[in-house]
This record gives C-alpha cells, structure tokens and sequence, in this order.
C-alpha cells in the first residue's frame, strides 16, 4: 500500500506534539526522509513513542488520580485518539469508544461482560455493522446471539454484584476465566470486547493480557470499566497502579482514559497483533511495519 507524502508528513507532525521535543522531530523526520520507497513506514514508531512517553511520565503510585492528566497533557492521548478517528457510541450513562475496520462490511465479533440491563451501545453496534455476532456474558438477552449468566473471574464462583429487581445486590455466582468463556462459544477472535463486570475485572483483565500475549486468543479493542472505590472491590492504590503500569508491556496501550469520578473508563488497543491492525487502522497509519515478537508479559507483577 502506497501512502502519500502528506499523510506520512502529518503522522510526523503528530509525533511531534505528541512529544514535544526538537530531538524526536530530528529523529522521525530522518528516518521518514531515508524511508525506502517513500511508504510511510511511521505506524509503529507513533505507538513506541506514545508508549515510551506513558512509560517515563507515569509516576509509579497515585496512578487513580494522576494518570488521566499525564496521557492527555504531557503524552497527547487526545490527538492519538483523533488520528485514529476514535468514534463514541452511548450508553445510559457512559461512553464506550471504537476504532471501525477499514471495510464496514468486515466480520465483527463484539462480547459484552456485565451486570445490568443497559444494552443501547449493543444494539446502535447491530445497526452498525451489517455482519456482527454479539455475545454476552449476564443478561443481553435482546442482542446476544449468545449469553450465559456466570461470572468472568477465575473458575469456581465469586462475590458478584448483581442487578435485581432494579439494585444492585452482592451474590455468590458460578465464575470462569475468559479464556474458557471463548471455548463456550467456540470463538478466538474478537474485534471488541465491553468490560463491565462490578470489581472482577481487577483480577480478569491481566489475565486477558497474559493470555493474548501467550498467543491462546485475540481481543483487538477493549472497553473496561474499573470500578471504585478500590477498598470496596478488595484491591487498592498499589493493585491498581500494578495493572495501568504492567499493561503497557502487553499487547494493548490505553488510548482514552477518562476522568474519574467514582470509576474510571479505559479503552485499550492491540497495537501490536497484526490482524487487529491490518482490520482496524493500517488504512489510517501506514504499512505494517516488522514483528513485533520481543515484547513479553511481565507477569512477575501479579
């Protein structure tokens, strides 16, 4: 794919602002200008940049208050997010973010894990997208091709917190990993997976990584909402801090993060695996560029 010499140029000048730095906009502007072929080889060099930037302004504690600020003010999350062409869809009371594939007409596999009947971003997806298989873990029963009523965690049963009869309710319900909830309905790759599941995700989602990088599934883009306060969920400042930092070596970097209030809202991105990219975004960044083999999962962290 042959990209021209304005859009490689405008990738540039995003890695600049996103750095903000004479010496980054020397070093891409050399290797755009030595560039074979005149492709636009800049795709990966804007995510290394965006990660290496999260990776050195991060401060090591505090991230629940702190890390919002850091990736819109010193890393450019905004602007990433904007090149990207990151679009909103609703729910009642929160935003979940996308990255449409090239073609509209593309297979999508959409898994939604939550407690609640709050399905509008679920069915605005099925108008979407003309060729959709959603899931669900708890009920979606007016969207689902497929749903179960269990919890996503480890295998056995956990605490969860369950909508009944209008409230929110603690009860003890069945529980499996993510990776055996895929074996139940038989699929290994997901375009976008929504996580609202009222605490477990802090023991769920470095497990999805984990496994990613191991190769075991593919999930391209995630919606997760991280659930406070901390204490009530059994974890703290310290778990919390383990998982925003321990993700940026798996496959995924946080691309939105807003605000928070009680929760916080992240959407995550597969950079690194080459399907989600050649679906998603190569249209938008270039030619893929090399392997990205020699990251690993620090799961000493957990």
């Amino acid at each position: 794919m042959q990209i021209s010499f304005f859009k490689c140029l405008f990738v540039i000048i995003v890695i600049v602002l996103l750095m903000n730095s004479r010496q980054h906009f020397t070093t891409f502007t050399q290797s755009f200008i030595t560039e074979k072929n005149q492709k636009c080889g800049m795709r990966d060099h804007v995510f290394h940049t965006y990660q290496k930037c999260l990776e050195e302004m991060l401060p090591n504690k505090d991230l629940w208050k702190h890390i919002t600020p850091v990736m819109e003010m010193k890393c450019g999350m905004k602007l990433l997010s904007r090149l990207l062409n990151v679009k909103f869809l609703r729910n009642k009371d929160e935003v979940k973010k996308f990255i449409y594939p090239v073609s509209m007409d593309e297979k999508i596999v959409s898994i939604s894990l939550g407690i609640g009947n709050d399905n509008q971003v679920e069915k605005q997806l099925k108008e979407i997208f003309k060729n959709i298989e959603l899931f669900g873990a708890d009920p979606f029963e007016a969207t689902a091709e497929s749903f179960f009523w269990i919890g996503i965690a480890n295998d056995g049963k956990i605490n969860g917190t369950v909508l009944v009869d209008g409230s929110y309710k603690t009860q003890t319900i069945p529980s499996i990993t993510f990776g055996n909830y895929l074996k139940k309905i038989n699929r290994k790759f997901i375009d976008f997976l929504l996580i609202d599941i009222e605490g477990p995700e802090y023991f769920s989602l470095p497990q999805i990584f984990e496994s990613e990088m191991r190769n075991e599934y593919t999930v391209c883009q995630i919606n997760v909402e991280l659930h406070g306060p901390l204490k009530n969920y059994g974890v703290d400042d310290k778990y919390f801090d383990k998982i925003m930092l321990a993700s940026l070596s798996s496959s995924f970097l946080p691309l939105d993060i807003e605000m928070p209030y009680i929760h916080h809202q992240v959407f995550y991105l597969n950079w690194r695996n080459r399907d989600c990219v050649q679906k998603s975004i190569i249209s938008l960044m270039g030619e893929l560029g090399p392997p990205l083999d020699h990251y690993h999962w620090n799961s000493s962290l957990f």
